[in-house]
């Protein structure tokens, strides 16, 4: 429920994989995110496009001697799971694929820099941190903000990887990228694995 009004707070429409007609659902999130947000790796674009459950991953191969690399896109049902089946990134256009998007990283790195889009985002996560006693409520005044966060956890509720996606910036961020303090051990201490239990029983 929380992560369906984050997205519903967010510029672009989710993809609804039981509405069908998931090429054109999928192709209206990808065009404008891969034009229009900075990100400074696949894995950062990846954690971007699954908060619109959408997965984006790697194909390699060999074509008449040539090696080539290409993406394929898949969509996600509400468990975050794959569903149905994946679509080449030429059936979209130039931009959704490799080529374009590595390029599109190179120029994100030098505009996060030369515009400091960190500084708003570092200051925004920095207030909310020190105001939310847990994570929904963290992650709702991050939403109020205008920004989304991406917990990866372990089986165990282990939070071992955190990324921060500022709408209003359209920028991207790997927790670490912003600093130590909003790595994902931070919030590991703050928000993983199991409730601390009182303080008279802790070593």
């Amino acid at each position: 429920a929380d992560k369906k009004q984050r997205q519903e707070s967010a510029p672009l429409k989710a993809v609804r994989y039981g509405d069908g007609d998931i090429k054109h659902q999928i192709a209206g999130v990808i065009r404008p995110v891969a034009d229009n947000y900075y990100f400074q790796s696949l894995k950062e674009y990846k954690a971007l496009l699954s908060f619109y459950n959408i997965n984006v991953e790697e194909v390699c191969g060999e074509v008449k001697g040539k090696q080539y690399q290409g993406l394929v896109y898949f969509a996600l049902n509400d468990k975050g799971e794959k569903a149905g089946h994946p679509f080449k990134s030429s059936l979209f256009s130039k931009s959704v694929g490799m080529e374009a998007l590595q390029k599109r990283i190179e120029k994100s790195g030098r505009a996060i820099k030369d515009k400091g889009l960190k500084e708003r985002s570092r200051k925004v996560i920095a207030s909310a941190i020190k105001s939310c006693k847990n994570r929904p409520g963290f992650e709702k005044e991050l939403a109020k903000n205008g920004i989304s966060v991406l917990f990866r956890e372990n089986e165990q509720g282990r939070i071992y990887g955190a990324t921060f996606i500022d709408h209003e910036q359209r920028a991207v961020f790997n927790g670490s990228h912003l600093g130590k303090e909003y790595s994902a051990n931070v919030f590991n201490g703050l928000f993983g694995g199991k409730q601390p239990e009182p303080k008279g029983q802790q070593l």
